[in-house]
This record gives C-alpha cells, structure tokens and sequence, in this order.
C-alpha cells in the first residue's frame, strides 16, 4: 500500500506512473476527499487496509525506492522466523541537498540518542512504541483487531501513534535496519525539511509539555548547530591542529557518520 504525504516528490505523478504498470494484481484506487476527523495519509492507508486481501500488509510512501527486489520476501522471511506481528525497518535516507546533509546527520544522531532502545519495543508489556512509515509490515489480522487506523485517524504522526497503539494492545514490534534493501527521503529541500521539523515539534509538544526540553534542544541542534559550525570545520584545514575546537569538531563529526550509518 503506497500512502502519498506533502512531502512526497511524486505525489502528484504517482497515480500516473501507476497506470502505466500492467498488471492484474495491482488495484489503484484514487481519492477525491477526505472525510472530517481524518487526516489524509490515515484515511488513505484506512482505505488500502479495507481493500486489501492478503494475510500481510506492507504499507510504505511514494519516495520509498526498493532497490532490491527481494527487500519485501527477506523482510517477511525474518519475520515468520521471529514469529512477530509487525515489522518496521530503518530504510537508507537519502540526503541530497544541503540543507539535508547538514541537518539530517544531526537530527539522526538526535534521533538515536532519544529514541526507545529496540527490546522495550519488542517486549509486549511495555507502552513504547513507534513504526517507521516509509516501510513496516504487519498482519492482517492485527489489523482487524485494532481497527485499522482508526485510532491514529487524527494524528499528525500516524506512524507513531500507530506503534503506540499496538504496543497497547500487547503487540511486539521488531524493528530492523533495511538500508541495505530501501531507501527513502526524508526531505528535499530547506522548505520540506522545515515543514518536517516543524511536524515533529507540533507533535511532541501536543503530546505533553514534558517534550519541552527535548524539543527546544532539538530545534537548537538541527537549526542553529550546524549553521554555527560550517565555518569552524571549513577552517580546520587552516589550524595547525591539537586545539581543543578543532579536536572537538573533529570527534563530533566522527561520531555523526558513525551513527549515520
């Protein structure tokens, strides 16, 4: 099932690009409205959820490239052999602007650091949860149980309120690294980067005021670090090397690519 958001770089192409495709099995099912109380990737991945058949869903985004044709077998493979519900992978993030590559190393890095370790969201007695939207897996049957998407039907972060959800009803969650198999954006350009900044903020703050801290960090470190850096690494050529910035700067850079990858 590919959900289309603001962000998406074919939104507008998509349907097109599927028509071409001749084949029997896919069913493209085109959208006019949205229904009140929802929002517009939660009523189409509702509406994909009602239409599908199979006993596992994949559900994924319309800037998610499957490199490797045998990304989804594998993915399903190992989760038959974990014996879960639901499966999300961390897809390869392609960074090509940038304002993309001097943000997003850093929001990653931010992003590992605050998220839930990856036993709290396979344990099913623990409330932490989250999804990965560009790519998650999950049975059919999980799905009728909770509803579908009716409980995120409203949220800005149909993802993580999603995995929340499960995790809610006692549903474990493996998360696994796909970077090797998919890739995906996670923005463009300085305009859809903000917008997606600004989307997590919004729901964080929304969620409890106790995000506060966090996210005034986090506006600190994505926004305003790197622009107040780029000009002490671009002249560490120039120092003569073993002062303290330009060792500090040399370590926080490493442990950005490390975590990047």
């Amino acid at each position: 099932m590919r959900n289309g958001t603001s962000n998406d770089v074919c939104s507008p192409y998509c349907g097109n690009i599927a028509k071409t495709i001749k084949d029997k099995r896919l069913k493209l099912i085109t959208l006019r409205r949205t229904p009140p109380g929802w929002t517009g990737k939660s009523w189409a991945s509702q509406v994909g959820y009602l239409a599908s058949k199979g006993k596992i869903l994949l559900f994924t985004d319309a800037d998610t490239f499957y490199y490797n044709k045998f990304a989804v077998l594998e993915t399903i493979s190992l989760m038959q052999k974990e014996r879960v519900d639901v499966v999300t992978g961390l897809p390869l993030i392609e960074l090509r602007d940038f304002y993309s590559k001097l943000i997003m190393p850093l929001y990653n890095l931010f992003s590992i650091l605050c998220a839930p370790s990856y036993s709290d969201l396979r344990n099913s007695k623990s409330n932490v949860g989250y999804l990965i939207g560009s790519f998650f897996i999950i049975n059919k049957n999980v799905m009728d149980k909770i509803g579908g998407f009716r409980c995120v039907q409203n949220s800005i972060q149909e993802d993580t309120d999603l995995g929340v959800c499960l995790k809610k009803s006692r549903y474990s969650i493996l998360v696994i690294k796909i970077s090797h198999l998919v890739s995906a954006f996670w923005s463009r350009n300085k305009r859809t980067l903000l917008e997606g900044i600004k989307r997590i903020v919004s729901y964080n703050l929304s969620s409890s005021r106790k995000n506060i801290p966090i996210d005034t960090l986090a506006v600190f470190f994505l926004i305003v670090a790197p622009f107040l850096l780029l000009p002490l690494v671009g002249n560490i050529n120039k120092n003569q090397g073993g002062d303290v910035i330009t060792m500090t700067l040399y370590f926080w850079n490493a442990l950005i690519c490390v975590c990047y990858q």
